[in-house]
């Protein structure tokens, strides 16, 4: 079991591995870290990151279970960067979707991590459909989404070939990333910004 740890102030003269956080071996048992972050995928590493951002004198570990990070879900997801039409206007999800794609752009931009605004067709296949596709579009405007287009039966097979449907709503601003490359990118930057770093493992 990998444990990176940040932010170690002092070096215990012994270490060993409890419940997958380091342990010094003196007489008080004290833990050497101020937090434990469990996980190390995207919301862990993302959340250990922000930690030592806001506060870097904070003594970190992260801890994963597995010996690479981001194995799991982060890795295995449809690297999708959603654009937000889908939720409930004035909604905190709304707002962090929105809020969140462009800052995930802002950051993959700084760190040169290729990411691909490739578009998304949601299609209504027949009429009855078609009210949902209204309200879609609706939700679209009201979350600040930029471009959205409704498109006919001509359109969306000009869009892609392959896709019959009655009407559609392009959304210009979905994109595609590497989820697991950007989580790993997190854990580089708190490597960095923390003071001295630690594996260890069991």
């Amino acid at each position: 079991m990998p444990v990176l740890s940040y932010g170690c102030r002092r070096p215990p003269a012994m270490k060993e591995v409890v419940a997958g956080c380091l342990r010094v071996a003196d007489n008080s048992s004290t833990m050497v870290y101020d937090i434990a972050v469990v996980g190390g995928g995207i919301v862990g590493l993302a959340t250990t990151r922000e930690l030592l951002l806001r506060h870097p004198h904070l003594r970190i570990a992260n801890v994963e279970k597995e010996n690479v990070w981001s194995k799991h879900q982060t890795g295995h997801n449809s690297g999708v960067i959603h654009s937000g039409i889908y939720y409930k206007p004035g909604s905190l999800k709304a707002k962090l979707c929105v809020e969140g794609r462009k800052l995930a752009w802002d950051y993959c931009d700084a760190k040169g991590i290729e990411y691909r605004q490739v578009g998304k067709l949601i299609v209504a296949t027949e009429e009855s459909e078609l009210g949902r596709l209204d309200d879609l579009m609706a939700r679209g405007h009201a979350n600040g989404i930029e471009g959205l287009e409704m498109l006919d039966a001509t359109e969306i097979a000009e869009r892609e070939p392959y896709c019959r449907g009655v009407r559609a709503i392009f959304s210009p601003v979905t994109g595609i990333v590497d989820w697991g490359r950007v989580s790993t990118s997190y854990g580089e930057d708190a490597k960095r910004w923390a003071p001295t770093c630690t594996w260890a493992t069991r």
